[in-house]
């Protein structure tokens, strides 16, 4: 029971920040235009993190799901976490009309 409250009060300690584009297009994925604007990892605690997976997907096809490592997060510091295209070129070019897709960033 003490590992699993230790290990709950270590994961408060861990943030994200990220800040993504309101409005995307085809011409987004085609200038090579980032979804997030801001991705950072914030380790607000005493211990290090390590070997953290990240991984982020949508509730639509408009994001391809994706996974990103981080070997290391110290004590106190922050990182910034750089993803790998996530807009889906085919959904945006076979969307016809408005449409909303929730992002989920799991750690």
């Amino acid at each position: 029971m003490a590992t699993s409250k230790k290990s709950k009060e270590t994961f408060e300690t861990l943030n994200l920040d990220a800040d993504l584009l309101d409005c995307v297009s085809y011409a987004t994925y085609y200038n090579r235009i980032p979804l997030f604007t801001s991705f950072k990892l914030l380790n607000c605690g005493e211990n290090d993190f390590e070997d953290l997976n990240i991984r982020i997907s949508g509730d639509n096809k408009l994001i391809m799901p994706a996974s990103v490592a981080v070997a290391r997060l110290s004590s106190q510091s922050s990182m910034e976490v750089k993803t790998p295209p996530l807009l889906n070129p085919k959904f945006l070019a076979d969307l016809a009309e408005e449409c909303q897709c929730v992002v989920n960033i799991t750690v």
